[in-house]
């Protein structure tokens, strides 16, 4: 029989430590089902936990990623790369805030409520093996587009749909950096362009994390001024 019980609420002991990061977290719900802590936004109105339970989220684990619920939804499981790649999709536990899927889950929660265009977070899940590995999983909205990899070598665009779209680019990364997020793998294939209105949206914040970009201006001011002394 499954067992779901709540978790409480994480501690802020590691991670992201800035004030608007722990403020949203609070809103983050962990329940243990099994040998899995699955985590979701108390307030999103849908009983995502209930589906994991009657089994409706099982998708394929050896997929790094899947489009599920008629294309509406997209599933990340959470797999190494290059030289790490031999260890597939394990990695070690230290916390359940350490977990890749949970610091995902996290940021997108806190960028979503914060008015930026990125793809919503459901839910998330990890599986511990052994006691000290887990795997890692994640749910998010699909958004509507193409990454501009694509949209570059498939659309061929004007040269003016090309300046607005860089605008766009540039002023969605800059409201990132001014939450105070930066991605840490930010390329044009995690960019996506709305192929109608041109907008921009950024995903796979996997490898981001946070940063006081006040203080941090505060400090370019602070070198600005002193080179010129």
């Amino acid at each position: 029989m499954c067992n779901i019980s709540n978790r409480g609420q994480p501690k802020y002991t590691d991670g992201f430590k800035g004030f608007h990061i722990m403020k949203y977290s609070s809103q983050i719900v962990i329940k243990k089902l099994d040998n899995k802590f699955i985590f979701n936004n108390k307030d999103d109105g849908k009983n995502l936990p209930q589906l994991m339970v009657e089994g409706k989220l099982d998708t394929n684990a050896k997929v790094n990623v899947e489009w599920i619920n008629d294309n509406k939804w997209v599933k990340k499981h959470y797999q190494r790369k290059g030289m790490m790649q031999i260890f597939n999709d394990l990695y070690l536990y230290s916390s359940i805030r350490g977990t890749r899927s949970f610091r995902e889950f996290e940021i997108l929660n806190y960028l979503v409520i914060s008015d930026f265009s990125t793809c919503k977070p459901l839910i998330g899940w990890v599986e511990y093996i052994g006691g000290i590995l887990y795997r890692a999983n994640l749910i998010t909205e699909n958004i509507p587009g193409m990454n501009f990899n694509d949209f570059l070598t498939s659309k061929d665009p004007i040269e003016s749909i090309l300046v607005r779209i860089y605008e766009n680019i540039g002023s969605t990364i800059a409201k990132m950096h001014k939450l105070s997020i930066f991605h840490g793998d930010l390329n044009i294939s995690n960019i996506i362009v709305n192929t109608e209105n041109y907008s921009a949206s950024i995903i796979d914040f996997d490898k981001s994390y946070y940063k006081n970009y006040q203080i941090m201006t505060k400090l370019k001011i602070f070198k600005d001024s002193r080179d010129h002394l």
